[in-house]
């Protein structure tokens, strides 16, 4: 029955670069030191190899950031262009609003 456990545990955790590797670097209490710990506990590689593991981790979080990045310029790209086509429907509002302010309430 160990054996059948200890195959089922190393399907899922074998390979940790994965969404547990970034979850573990992101998390504030662990970092990458703790994440370099856990490779080292759970595979039977050297310390170079575990070492390589990591930085594959920390590639794939910066891939993953470059990748949200573009998508978050493409947005702000894409509302900048809208706000400058109706900028001037956006004037007349606090021009509007600045007229009505200053009436004597009387």
């Amino acid at each position: 029955m160990s054996t059948e456990m200890i195959a089922k545990f190393d399907k899922y955790w074998k390979e940790i670069q994965g969404p547990m590797g970034l979850a573990t670097i992101l998390d504030p209490k662990f970092k990458t030191d703790y994440l370099l710990g856990f490779i080292e506990s759970i595979t039977s590689q050297s310390s170079e190899e575990c070492t390589d593991k990591l930085e594959e981790v920390k590639n794939n979080l910066y891939d993953l950031m470059k990748e949200y990045e573009m998508e978050e310029d493409e947005d702000n790209t894409e509302s900048s262009a809208h706000s400058l086509a109706n900028s001037d429907a956006d004037n007349e509002e606090p021009a509007r609003f600045l007229e009505l302010s200053s009436r004597d309430p009387r």
